[in-house]
């Protein structure tokens, strides 16, 4: 196997997912800084074992939970509701009420 595959195949894949690991980290409004730091060293200490165990410890969030960057609970409901039953007024009506409750 050629060098420039093995960096197909290991480095590369390996690197994305540090990526997407720090920006997560970066983003998570549930954890201190110093959490972050931790668990960003350990990642990038430990390569596919440290992104493995933070992808199973890391808390499953769900739309129904609200979790949405400035999305409220009765803006959620609407939304899923308005999915639910096809009702494509009803889902233009909630995405316009989730984005001016957004940029407000």
């Amino acid at each position: 196997m050629t060098v420039g595959w093995m960096i197909f195949l290991f480095v590369i894949p390996i690197v994305v997912l540090w990526g997407a690991l720090l920006i997560d980290l970066v983003r998570r409004n549930d954890i201190t800084l110093a959490k972050k730091l931790l668990w960003g060293g350990f990642t990038l200490a430990t390569a596919e074992f440290g992104a493995i165990v933070y992808i199973l410890m890391r808390p499953i969030r769900y739309p129904e939970d609200g979790v949405g960057a400035g999305a409220e609970n009765d803006v959620v409901e609407q939304l899923l509701e308005a999915v639910e039953t096809g009702d494509s007024s009803a889902l233009s009506s909630a995405r316009n009420t989730a984005l001016s409750r957004f940029n407000d």
